[in-house]
C-alpha cells in the first residue's frame, strides 16, 4: 500500500503561504492545516469536515482538458508526429497519396496479402495459409 506524506513540524515554522491544497501537520501543538495558495495563509481543520470544506473548490484528483487549455498543443503533437515519421523502424509510416504504404517501404519477403471484409473474416485467417489456395 502506498504512503501518503504529510509536511510537518513545529508551528513557529509553519509557512506563511503554502501551495493550494497542500496539508501540513504541527508536531508541537498537534493541528492540521491546509495551503491556499501563494498569498493567502493556511486554513486550521480538525476533523474530516473541516478538511472536506477547506479543501472543497482546490483541484480535484481527476479532471480533463482539452487541447485548447494547453499553449500550442496542436502545433507540438503535429511537430512531433513529423518528428516520428520516416522509413526506417520504429518510425510512423507516411502514406502515398493514394492512402497507401509506398511499395518501397514494403520488405521484398512479403509476398502476397489476402483482403478481408472485416475484423472477424481477419481473425477466422490460419495464420501461414496458402492464400491462393494451394
Amino acid at each position: 500500500m502506498g504512503t501518503i506524506k504529510i509536511k510537518r513540524g513545529l508551528s513557529t515554522n509553519l509557512p506563511a503561504h503554502p501551495a493550494l491544497g497542500e496539508i501540513l501537520y504541527t508536531t508541537d501543538t498537534k493541528r492540521f492545516y491546509v495551503g491556499n495558495g501563494a498569498e493567502a495563509a493556511p486554513t486550521e481543520f480538525a476533523n474530516f469536515t473541516e478538511l472536506t470544506t477547506a479543501l472543497a473548490g482546490k483541484a480535484s484528483s481527476t479532471h480533463t482538458h482539452s487541447a485548447s487549455d494547453f499553449t500550442n498543443f496542436n502545433d507540438s503533437v503535429d511537430a512531433r508526429i513529423t518528428a516520428q515519421t520516416g522509413t526506417t523502424s520504429g518510425k510512423l509510416v507516411a502514406l502515398d497519396s493514394n492512402g497507401k504504404i509506398p511499395s518501397t517501404l514494403i520488405p521484398s519477403s512479403f509476398k502476397e496479402a489476402e483482403v478481408v471484409a472485416d475484423i472477424d473474416a481477419r481473425d477466422a485467417l490460419t495464420p501461414n495459409s496458402c492464400f491462393r489456395r494451394c
